[in-house]
């Protein structure tokens, strides 16, 4: 009979590493492939070439932990995709891709626009205890005893900011636009001076 050599029953793990630009956990045009991270799979190490391609070739079949080799992933780059388990049959040919986003800020400041044109300026009282809301829900800040606010750990793409209507002082609203769209991108990570006046319902 004939006998199966490990050739035959060999399968392979690969797929491409890249900076999730706009955030939507896919790897496509305007995405960034990364050269040189380590992915590990359960135990073996690939290094990812300057097309961002990671492959684990004569693997045999069974299931695998695949993930990013952690330790020696650059400090300014968080993991989007988390460790797969997967199930490789023989002669499979499995892809992955495996992503990471740039972490930044958005700052800005609340207060009480008096003559409601839009600016902050002098003589104006800021807002305290007020709560920020990023991409409804996902992070909340309240602004400090000086009005203004920061929220850390903002991943790359695009965002929304919202005050919380419960939080304002009573008969304040938010002057125009109550829902901030912002983006943040590799070359503008940190995006300050986000403004919210606010002024009287009456």
């Amino acid at each position: 009979p004939y006998r199966y050599t490990e050739d035959d029953l060999s399968a392979r793990v690969g797929g491409v590493v890249y900076l999730d630009i706009n955030a939507n956990g896919r790897f496509d045009e305007g995405d960034k492939a990364l050269a040189g991270i380590k992915i590990l799979a359960d135990g073996r190490l690939a290094i990812s070439n300057e097309k961002g391609e990671y492959m684990f070739a004569n693997l045999t079949p069974g299931i695998y932990r695949v993930d990013f080799h952690l330790p020696s992933l650059p400090a300014n780059y968080t993991p989007v995709t988390g460790p797969q388990l997967i199930r490789l049959r023989a002669q499979e040919n499995f892809f992955i891709d495996f992503a990471v986003t740039v972490n930044g800020s958005i700052s800005g400041l609340v207060f009480l626009d008096t003559n409601a044109n839009g600016q902050f300026d002098a003589g104006e009282k800021t807002l305290s205890w007020v709560e920020v809301i990023l991409d409804e829900g996902q992070q909340k800040v309240f602004t400090d005893t000086d009005g203004t606010f920061y929220i850390e750990g903002v991943s790359l793409g695009a965002h929304t900011l919202t005050l919380d209507p419960d939080s304002l002082p009573a008969g304040l609203t938010v002057s125009g636009h109550d829902v901030k769209t912002l983006t943040l991108t590799e070359a503008e990570l940190d995006v300050a001076a986000v403004l919210f006046p606010l002024v009287k319902t009456d």
